[in-house]
């Protein structure tokens, strides 16, 4: 699955690049780390308000197919109240519990400009268990 995880580096560079999506040094680490650590790894990009937002991420992990001890990096962006968002980090963080409890979370949260008022942007990284 190479060709895919260098289609994701390439995606995660190009935001960057074009400072549509900031990630700090520490957020982009945790995404080379994941890439760099795995033969397989999907990635859920998600834009909206918090109820599809949270709607998408349920449905996307559920046709996932199953794995435990998942390695998961996710960054959200908002551009809205902080305290609104601590509550929506903590229900995407239970989906994802919900989806593999005993993953890895690495997580970012930070303000972005770029959106709406009250949109989000979710990025999720999500690292296979290499087959030993």
């Amino acid at each position: 699955m190479k060709n895919e995880k260098d289609k994701i580096r390439r995606h995660l560079m190009l935001k960057q690049s074009t400072f549509e999506d900031h990630l700090t040094q520490i957020s982009q680490k945790n995404f080379d780390r994941i890439l760099d650590s795995t033969d397989n790894c999907s990635m859920i990009t998600i834009k909206g308000d918090a109820s599809d937002i949270i709607k998408q991420l349920h449905d996307k992990l559920k046709s996932l197919p199953t794995r435990t001890n998942q390695d998961i990096v996710m960054k959200i962006g908002h551009n809205s109240d902080a305290w609104e968002c601590l509550d929506i980090l903590n229900q995407i963080l239970t989906i994802i519990q919900q989806s593999d409890p005993q993953a890895n979370i690495t997580w970012e949260y930070s303000q972005d400009r770029t959106l709406d008022r009250d949109k989000l942007s979710l990025r999720v990284l999500i690292a296979e268990p290499k087959i030993r």
